[in-house]
């Protein structure tokens, strides 16, 4: 089970990729989800690569776009829900349905609450742009060149990252 989808740009060269891991699993290995880029010296790695075949390769990536519209709704639905359950939050709420009982208050309760949607609109405004930002990440990647058979320049990336 992928539970976390991880950029990685290694230093040594311009080769860029999306990695999962799983965070339970306790080695922390990553595998490569997809590469975005490839870099030239790493180019010949995948360049002459067989491709899959376009039925294959909607399928691929299909997959990969419902799996990163659910991980990215699953983030947005946990943050409000973090938001809403913010003792904060519940207590600037308890404020203002105390201060509603009361005739002199309850104007100025109104206005709190109005303050006090806008804020969440906001936190949900920022989840949607954060949520388009990356499914743009993830739809201009799985459309790279060598999304899908970059397995040998991620493996030796890897390898000369670690020195072995």
């Amino acid at each position: 089970m992928i539970t976390n989808i991880q950029y990685w740009k290694p230093a040594s060269c311009g080769c860029q990729f999306e990695e999962t891991f799983d965070r339970a699993d306790p080695d922390g290995t990553r595998k490569l989800f997809y590469a975005d880029i490839i870099c030239p010296k790493h180019e010949p790695l995948v360049k002459n690569k067989p491709k899959l075949s376009q039925e294959k390769l909607l399928e691929k990536r299909t997959e990969i776009i419902n799996l990163v519209e659910d991980l990215l709704t699953q983030n947005k639905t946990k943050n409000l829900k973090q938001y809403d359950d913010h003792p904060l939050t519940k207590q600037k709420l308890d404020t203002i349905k105390d201060m509603k009982h009361l005739l002199k208050t309850e104007s100025t309760a109104l206005r709190l609450e109005a303050i006090l949607q806008a804020e969440r609109q906001n936190v949900e405004k920022d989840l949607d742009d954060f949520t388009d930002k990356q499914m743009n990440h993830f739809l201009l990647g799985v459309h790279s060149p060598y999304a899908f058979s970059a397995q040998d320049a991620y493996d030796q990336v890897k390898k000369e990252q670690t020195g072995s």
